[in-house]
């Protein structure tokens, strides 16, 4: 396995005790998690493959967002995972300065297309450019709200707030008021 660097974002805010303790737990990291902008970052030099297998796995099954990206190592280009539960998962390969390309020979077998029209020939490279570069909703611009026994209506905890029994985190955007399915049950 190739080690190289990687860095994960995700959604900042109050979460329970016991669930930072897991995220710092599988993240292979000792150090503190930082807060930048509206997000928590954690960044590591060393990484199995470039990425954090099972954290990421932990954030897919409890609905949190995040982003992951991992730069070039001996030939692997650099690449960025994008996780949003109501949007998308995707991993998006980079050339070296970090920008999302399309492979040429994706284009030139639409271009090679005889029954179609230049239309909709445009709208299929089109589609491969916001396959590689797709729009989704940035990690500051989600809230974390906790739901528990004794609060029927989802909050936002004080920084001292203790849950006592079972919480349910809800992340939702900040300019829609629909929720997101609640997936992280702590007791």
């Amino acid at each position: 396995m190739e080690n190289y660097y990687r860095a994960i974002y995700f959604v900042a805010g109050k979460y329970p005790k016991n669930v930072m303790a897991r995220i710092i737990e599988l993240s292979g990291v000792e150090g503190p998690i930082v807060m930048e902008d509206m997000y928590y970052s954690i960044d590591n030099e060393y990484a199995a493959n470039g990425c954090f297998e099972e954290l990421e796995d932990y954030f897919i099954e409890n609905g949190i967002p995040f982003n992951r990206d991992s730069s070039s190592w001996y030939g692997v280009q650099p690449e960025s995972r994008i996780y949003r539960p109501d949007e998308l998962d995707s991993i998006i390969i980079r050339d070296n300065e970090g920008y999302e390309y399309v492979k040429t020979y994706q284009i030139e077998e639409i271009l090679k297309e005889e029954n179609m029209s230049d239309a909709a020939k445009l709208l299929s490279i089109q589609e491969l450019v916001l396959e590689q570069n797709p729009s989704f909703t940035e990690l500051a611009d989600y809230q974390i709200l906790w739901k528990d026994e004794s609060n029927i209506t989802p909050f936002t905890p004080s920084e001292d707030y203790e849950p006592d029994g079972v919480v349910t985190l809800m992340f939702i955007k900040r300019d829609k008021p629909d929720f997101i399915e609640p997936k992280v049950q702590i007791s």
